[in-house]
């Protein structure tokens, strides 16, 4: 029995699952170094603040939520930094506070930080404090301010969305939906190849690039498979999402970038052009992150100085970071006056590395 069109389209809600309201196991193959170093932060007991720190959609709260359930902590609601109150942090139970990222008004992240560091300096009970964010938590300056307090400051370290996890996660995924189908047994140990041949080879490498340092993130990978298995032809034909559904994804209406100025599109075209200098020989391996003032230069911007290239280019463009990712650590002022939201070096988003494969 083949695995069909058909039935892959029924089932790409539990395939291509990417939102809080699938919260599957498949989710965290591989991620036993992050549960496990949680769960330990955890259960050690006394003060600390711990920090679940990675990209925006790299499964941060799925990670908090699987750790909450093993520990009997699933009624332990997380709390969102801008919004906390003092009376909120009085629990002996550990604190979740999550949303320290670039979408946060900093005034309202620095009052939360000063609320934690009220707690842990006034309350000799206090238990963990777990912060879960994007990268602005890694900067140096947010890291000095946290190890002031004098309590262990700890990083969860996070597996990278590459190649090997993927396929496992995707395998996982495929699984449940062929066990959900009647096509397999629970206890089946593999999945039959034409299954695991579902996504084209092209494809698959343009979503999850081979890099050390990575933009690919389960959320942005996942909504566009979502999108592009909506776009399968509804058949009995075996399952497959490949070039065909990655050109109509790319030109489809809500998909497809909008309101880019002249300079933004121009620099778009250009960097897709320059990405496929680099691949056409060497693969996506030979990407590696750019500096503002590579990107400046080998895009043909240099009648401008970088500051302003970044204000009015690169900066508006990683708004939406399925174009360009800005995979330094943003700089939040400590007084709350301001955020450098989008620090270099830079990579494509998904939907640029999908139109550098397959796009015009």
């Amino acid at each position: 029995m083949i695995f069909t069109n058909r039935q892959m389209i029924d089932t790409s809600p539990t395939i291509f699952a990417h939102t809080d309201a699938y919260n599957l196991p498949a989710m965290f193959a591989n991620r036993f170094v992050s549960r496990r170093f949680l769960e330990e932060a955890l259960t050690e007991g006394g003060a600390r603040i711990v920090l679940i720190s990675d990209i925006l959609g790299s499964g941060k709260t799925f990670l908090m939520n699987m750790v909450q359930g093993k520990l009997g902590l699933a009624d332990t609601k997380a709390l969102s930094c801008g919004r906390v109150s003092a009376a909120q942090l009085t629990t002996r139970d550990p604190v979740f506070i999550d949303e320290w990222d670039i979408k946060a008004n900093p005034r309202r992240m620095v009052t939360t930080l000063s609320l934690v560091e009220a707690k842990l300096a006034s309350d000799e009970t206090a238990g963990p404090v777990v912060l879960l964010g994007d990268l602005t938590l890694r900067h140096e300056s947010f890291q000095e301010r946290l190890r002031k307090l004098n309590v262990p400051l700890e990083t969860v370290p996070m597996e990278p969305l590459d190649p090997g996890f993927f396929d496992l996660a995707m395998r996982n995924r495929l699984k449940r939906a062929l066990v959900t189908l009647g096509i397999v047994e629970e206890n089946v140990e593999a999945i039959p190849d034409q299954v695991s041949a579902v996504l084209d080879e092209r494809l698959k490498v343009a979503l999850v690039p081979e890099w050390t340092t990575t933009s690919a993130n389960f959320r942005d990978v996942f909504r566009a498979l979502t999108e592009m298995a909506a776009l399968v032809r509804v058949d009995d034909a075996a399952a497959s999402v490949g070039e065909r559904e990655a050109r109509l994804w790319l030109d489809h209406d809500h998909v497809a970038p909008k309101g880019l100025s002249d300079d933004q599109s121009r620099f778009i075209a250009k960097f897709v052009d320059l990405l496929r200098n680099m691949i056409a020989s060497s693969g996506w391996p030979a990407v590696r992150p750019f500096d503002a003032v590579v990107l400046q230069r080998e895009c043909g911007f240099t009648d401008m100085t970088v500051d302003d290239f970044r204000s009015t280019v690169l900066d508006p463009i990683c708004r939406a970071p399925s174009l360009l990712a800005a995979m330094g650590s943003p700089r939040l002022a400590l007084d709350g006056s301001g955020y450098d939201r989008y620090a270099g070096p830079y990579l494509p988003g998904t939907f640029t590395r999908v139109r550098t494969a397959f796009g015009g």
